[in-house]
């Protein structure tokens, strides 16, 4: 084969893994942005069952920290968290339809099948306000860690794993009293804020529904609260 022939050979094959590269990135990319349709007026009713399924795992986390359980109880509160975030998105969601007066909206589908897609819109802890700003350093450091850690405390919590010779059972910096019951009070707070995140976004579908997004009151409160104006008209 003349050097000429191989230079072209090799540009071709060059070009096939880049195509395909770039087929395998645009599936990655379709697979996060699966959505799934759901009608505006429902989505009060999914924020309110994950909110309260977050606040049963708190409910049962605490059980298990009362009987000195601690390490299954960091599972549910991991668990507890994905649920928030569950929440919060479609919250999210819920407040950007209201506002630009559709009836329908689309959920990213991956919040229901995977934990890192839920984390992925759970509060974060550095922009809790006005509640971080009460935060010690030791607890804004745990909080921040657990946010971070994601499903591995779960995995740990619940399963005995073997990674290169060594066991693996549990999150032993984390299973203490003082610990647990510092992540369900921050948690229940986080549910808190959301609910009341629901309530606000409730007032405001209400007021556009009977005085109109002309209103005055209306776009007073939507500005307050919401930081713009609604923009669309429902039809």
């Amino acid at each position: 084969m003349t050097p000429k022939n191989a230079l072209g050979k090799n540009t071709k094959q060059n070009r096939r893994r880049l195509t395909e590269k770039r087929d395998d990135a645009s599936r990655a990319l379709s697979w996060l942005m699966e959505e799934i349709d759901v009608k505006v007026d429902d989505l009060p009713n999914g924020i309110r069952m994950c909110l309260s399924n977050s606040r049963d795992f708190l409910a049962n986390a605490e059980i298990l920290a009362e009987r000195r359980h601690f390490r299954h109880c960091i599972g549910l509160i991991e668990l507890a968290q994905e649920e928030m975030g569950k929440a919060q998105h479609f919250l999210d969601v819920f407040e950007d339809a209201i506002l630009s007066g559709k009836r329908t909206a689309s959920l990213a589908k991956r919040t229901f099948t995977k934990h890192l897609v839920k984390l992925a819109f759970t509060p974060k802890p550095w922009v809790l306000s006005p509640w971080v700003l009460s935060y010690s350093d030791k607890e804004y450091d745990l909080r921040s860690r657990f946010y971070s850690s994601g499903p591995i405390l779960r995995e740990r919590s619940f399963y005995v794993d073997l990674k290169q010779g060594q066991w693996l059972w549990g999150n032993p910096e984390l299973e203490q009293e003082e610990t647990t019951s510092f992540l369900v009070k921050e948690l229940r707070i986080d549910c808190e804020m959301i609910e009341a995140g629901l309530r606000t976004a409730l007032t405001a579908k209400e007021m556009i529904e009977k005085h109109g997004s002309g209103d005055k009151r209306t776009r007073e409160f939507i500005r307050k609260h919401f930081g713009r104006f609604k923009t669309t008209d429902q039809v």
